[in-house]
């Protein structure tokens, strides 16, 4: 999604949600990244229930798809990188050690690890002071 294009796309988005539940289930994956893309565009606006929405998203894919699985934990780390993003680096850091010590047993290479490493990068520079 371009920037500057959230609210159009939380339009389209709200509207196909219901259509797409109807037709798919609720458990399908495309009614499921609707449910993402609604939050992510609300905490792009600045909505009050934006992080939320998120919150609510991810914790929708992970009791259909499990707390494993790849989509959720991609959805998750997002969830981090847009509180870096936004600013809310204390909320970011807690949230990013819980998915760290969550997916502590997994090897190194396990794409999970490399994914936690860049948002953990991310908020590191996020952190520097600048100057």
């Amino acid at each position: 999604m371009r920037s500057g294009h959230h609210a159009e796309a939380l339009t389209l988005a709200k509207d196909l949600r219901p259509r797409a539940e109807d037709l798919l289930g609720f458990e399908h994956r495309l009614v499921l990244a609707l449910e993402w893309n609604i939050g992510c565009c609300k905490f792009a606006l600045g909505y009050e229930d934006g992080l939320h929405a998120l919150d609510s998203a991810v914790e929708q894919a992970s009791r259909v798809l499990g707390s494993s699985d790849i989509v959720t934990v991609i959805r998750s780390i997002g969830v981090v990188r847009m509180l870096t993003e936004a600013g809310r680096v204390d909320s970011a850091r807690e949230r990013l050690t819980a998915l760290e010590t969550r997916h502590s047993d997994l090897p190194s290479w396990h794409v999970f690890r490399h994914q936690l490493q860049e948002a953990e990068d991310h908020l590191a520079a996020r952190q520097q002071p600048t100057g």
